[in-house]
C-alpha cells in the first residue's frame, strides 16, 4: 500500500471542500480509482462513494471500465472477520447502491459495459453486486 488507509478519507473530504477545476478532480478521480484495487477494506466505503459522487461527466464509459478493472472482486466477509470488517463489506455494497440510485448516467453505463460482455469470465464479483443493486 502507498498510502495511510486511515488519512485517505480525510484527504479525500479535503480535496471536494476546495473549489478546484473540474480537470484537477477529474485527476483526483483518476487517482483514487487507481487505489480500488489495493485500498484497505476499511476505506472502501468512503472511496467507492467519492468515486462515484464524483465520476466524471465526459468520459464516463472509460470511468466505468477502469472501475470494474480496479474493483473486480468486492471483499467478501470470512470465517474470521471482526465485526467491523463485516461491516465494512456491507457498507461497500451500500455505497454501491446508494450511489447508482442517484447517479442514473452511471448506472446506465455500467449496465451496457456488463451487456457488453461476451465472455462469462469477463464479468466480476463486483458486477452481479451492482446487478442486485439496480
Amino acid at each position: 500500500q502507498l498510502y495511510e488507509p486511515t488519512l485517505l478519507v480525510a484527504i479525500l473530504d479535503s480535496y471536494l471542500s476546495m473549489p478546484l477545476p473540474a480537470e484537477k478532480l477529474d485527476e483526483i478521480v483518476n487517482d483514487a480509482l487507481l487505489l480500488l484495487s489495493s485500498a484497505d477494506i476499511s476505506t472502501l466505503p468512503y472511496l467507492v462513494t467519492f468515486l462515484i459522487e464524483n465520476a466524471p461527466l465526459k468520459n464516463i464509459n472509460f470511468f466505468v471500465e477502469s472501475f470494474r478493472s480496479q474493483f473486480k472482486n468486492l471483499p467478501a466477509p470470512k470465517e474470521n472477520s471482526t465485526k467491523a470488517q463485516c461491516s465494512d463489506c456491507y457498507l461497500t455494497v451500500e455505497a454501491l447502491k446508494q450511489g447508482l440510485a442517484k447517479r442514473n448516467d452511471l448506472a446506465s453505463e455500467y449496465l451496457k459495459a456488463i451487456q457488453s460482455q461476451k465472455n462469462n469470465l469477463a464479468i466480476y464479483s463486483t458486477d452481479i453486486w451492482v446487478l442486485f443493486c439496480l
